[in-house]
């Protein structure tokens, strides 16, 4: 009995590959997707496959051609913070340096939570996810870039705190209850 862990095939989907995927799509070089001119990344965070399918009757449309290929495998440790930012990046959490929930800033000896308090606590983002963003990649080509969420998570691109917003413009919606 072999005590590896099984590997994963090298053509098996990963959520790190979707923004690449869209970003070369509008460059019309991607291998899985058409020529574009525009694309929009919808996600819904803990929206997995097996949810998906448990619920197929409330979500006919994103179930109706669904098949095991389409489902892309998470990152590890697949957290929020991991996670998302994988997917915006295109890395592997090793690479972008968001590894898990809460980890320990070993230069003021703090856990430091990974999706909220960054202000609060001093935490400079850009020191730890050092990868740069679908949106940066996408405005260092000339491309526009939109991103739509809560006001109080919008940047303006001269915040110094902050990795530059590289023309990414926001919209602005109303704060959740």
């Amino acid at each position: 009995m072999s005590l590896m862990l099984p590997s994963e095939s090298p053509t098996a989907r990963s959520i790190v590959g979707v923004a690449g995927d869209l970003f070369a799509a509008l460059r019309g070089e991607s291998a899985t997707l058409p020529r574009a001119e525009s694309v929009v990344l919808v996600l819904i965070d803990g929206l997995g496959a097996i949810s998906l399918r448990a619920h197929a009757g409330h979500a006919r449309a994103l179930t109706a051609g669904m098949a095991k290929k389409d489902v892309a495998s998470s990152v590890f440790p697949s957290t929020t913070a991991a996670a998302l930012t994988s997917i915006l990046t295109g890395v592997w959490p090793g690479e972008h340096g968001l590894v898990g929930y809460s980890v320990l800033d070993r230069s003021r000896g703090v856990l430091v939570n990974q999706l909220s308090g960054w202000e609060s606590s001093g935490v400079d983002p850009a020191s730890w996810q050092v990868a740069p963003t679908v949106f940066e990649q996408a405005a260092a080509d000339g491309r526009p870039v939109f991103a739509v969420g809560v006001a109080a998570y919008a940047r303006p691109a001269t915040d110094t705190e902050s990795r530059p917003a590289s023309g990414c413009r926001h919209w602005r919606t109303s704060t959740p209850p």
